[in-house]
């Protein structure tokens, strides 16, 4: 489970419309694979470089879709 929470605009700033009328702040990145990879990472990986670039780009609000694909696969 991946839990975001919103501070203002009823979730425009994590890149949520709940009405459709209105453009969120934000283009959300799709994170699941990232975060299905760092669950699945083992010991050793958890020791590396990779796995903190992506332990950083799950944190990042505003990283780009191109930036969780790239941390995606190094993780892999």
């Amino acid at each position: 489970i991946r839990w975001q929470f919103t501070l203002c605009g009823l979730g425009r700033d994590i890149g949520q419309d709940v009405s459709g009328t209105v453009q969120a702040y934000v283009e959300a990145a799709n994170k699941d694979a990232l975060t299905t990879a760092v669950a699945k990472a083992t010991t050793s990986q958890k020791t590396t470089e990779a796995y903190t670039n992506a332990i950083d780009t799950l944190k990042n609000l505003e990283a780009t879709q191109a930036e969780v694909d790239e941390a995606t696969e190094a993780l892999k």
